[in-house]
């Protein structure tokens, strides 16, 4: 069987719409008066977790310096609504859903 997996183009889509890509977005909007907007980069490598493979995409802004990550999640390759997110202040993984409760 062949495992239908998520593009890059897919996860890119399924991560802007997502509540918080659109909080990073309105932070970066008002702190740039409009200028920016958020960045979603997905990285080349994946990563595996509990013998999943998952996409490793960065919510963030793209500056003329430097690329600022806001936000660091782990997208499953197979599974869509399989998120998680890191959480670099108590250097964890935790589902998107409960971060989202949490904040």
């Amino acid at each position: 069987t062949t495992e239908k997996l998520l593009s890059e183009d897919e996860v890119v889509d399924l991560v802007l719409a997502l509540p918080i890509t659109q909080r990073a977005n309105k932070q970066i909007n008002e702190a740039t008066k409009g200028q920016k907007g958020v960045s979603v980069m997905v990285e080349p490598e994946e990563t595996i977790e509990h013998g999943q493979k998952y996409y490793v995409v960065r919510i963030g802004y793209n500056g003329n310096e430097r690329y600022e990550t806001y936000h660091l999640l782990y997208v499953n390759k197979q599974d869509k609504n399989d998120i998680f997110v890191v959480d670099p202040v108590e250097a964890t993984i935790i589902p998107l859903a409960q971060w989202e409760q949490e904040k």
